[in-house]
């Protein structure tokens, strides 16, 4: 039996996640949740984010799912360790930790960071980029950008909001970190605004993974908490990838 990974986020982003993960291990048997129905995570309490954290661990658990990847910073930023000591079975991947490594005596100076307010205001970056690399490190909290992604926005509001964030640091930073796995869908937009390396969790994460070789063919799974019907619209205008999408309902 080909080996079971889920993958959680509170709507697209985790996708690009998941499919990075595809590309380095194709065996493998992928179930993924978008809880879109509490979207955007970046305005919850903790209280909040531990619920619905937990009622998407208790399905994965449920379907004898051993290694998860929280692709959603918020979550990590907040209730990873509950998360783990409450299924202490399976193996729980940290986004923020793995994307930061890629950061590793690194000769940058000033790393911008954009992340939800419930990423910044952990300061989850800060603390793990001052582990492993002396740059200054500015947390920049992006509240717009999810919401915008999770709607489809037109290029020009897109590009507009991207550019009232990220105006007062063109020619001031030498890197910017993608602190949210939604993103990376606005790559481009932002290296359009500022030209600078960028680096995301997409590949770091794939890469964390040590498989045995199989002859099983890819198995694909993803539920939303919400409308499946517009979750696999969205998909198909975002992503441009026409994935069946399975409503599910958590207790």
């Amino acid at each position: 039996m080909n080996r079971k990974i889920g993958v959680v986020d509170s709507g697209l982003g985790g996708l690009l996640v998941l499919e990075a993960l595809q590309k380095v291990h194709p065996q493998a048997h992928y179930i993924y949740i978008g809880d879109q129905e509490h979207a955007p995570y970046g305005d919850c309490s903790k209280e909040e984010l531990l619920h619905y954290g937990l009622r998407m661990m208790q399905y994965l658990y449920q379907r004898q799912v051993q290694e998860v990847v929280i692709a959603c910073n918020t979550l990590c930023a907040n209730v990873l360790h509950e998360l783990r000591n409450a299924y202490p079975q399976m193996h729980i991947y940290d986004i923020i930790e793995t994307t930061c490594c890629q950061l590793k005596q690194t000769e940058k100076q000033r790393i911008l960071v954009l992340a939800t307010h419930a990423t910044v205001q952990k300061q989850a970056y800060q603390k793990t980029l001052k582990k492993i690399c002396s740059a200054e490190i500015i947390e920049l909290a992006c509240p717009k950008l999810v919401p915008m992604i999770e709607e489809n926005s037109s290029q020009e509001q897109v590009q507009k909001v991207l550019q009232e964030y990220l105006q007062p640091y063109i020619g001031s930073v030498d890197a910017i970190i993608l602190g949210c796995t939604h993103y990376p869908i606005l790559k481009n937009y932002i290296k359009n605004i500022i030209d600078v390396d960028i680096f995301d969790s997409n590949e770091a994460i794939a890469h964390q993974f040590s498989f045995y070789k199989s002859d099983t063919e890819n198995q694909l799974e993803i539920y939303t908490t919400k409308d499946a019907m517009h979750m696999h619209e969205q998909i198909k205008k975002v992503l441009k990838k026409d994935y069946p999408v399975s409503k599910l309902q958590l207790d």
